[in-house]
């Protein structure tokens, strides 16, 4: 039987393509990197969370705290401004702020700085 190798989209290391992964780098199929722990985007980590609030958690993968912080924003967004007017912008604005800042620090600790 005759064994194919592939290159490492990676690293560039040579390995048989019968393996699931870069013995070098540890990718699958190029797609993962070892260096940075994530095939993630921070720039797009950032736009997901600041357009809708939790998106950027699910992006990275933390579904959970992503979706119970979609609930709290859509929660803070409807019972606040119905209760308070305007004045639930004060609780909503730093909330909005922090998940965002929030998606940037899982985002770090993915990569592992």
């Amino acid at each position: 039987m005759v064994d194919a190798w592939l290159n490492c989209t990676a690293c560039g290391h040579r390995f048989s393509a019968s393996l699931p992964n870069c013995p070098n780098c540890k990718a699958v199929n190029g797609y993962y990197h070892s260096r940075t722990g994530t095939t993630k985007n921070l720039a797009v980590t950032t736009i997901l969370a600041l357009f809708i609030d939790g998106l950027g958690h699910i992006y990275l993968g933390n579904y959970k705290r992503g979706a119970i912080i979609m609930i709290t924003a859509f929660l803070l967004g409807l019972v606040g401004s119905y209760l308070f007017g305007w004045w639930f912008l004060l609780f909503a604005i730093p909330f909005h702020f922090w998940q965002i800042f929030d998606a940037g620090k899982l985002y770090k600790r993915l990569r592992g700085q």
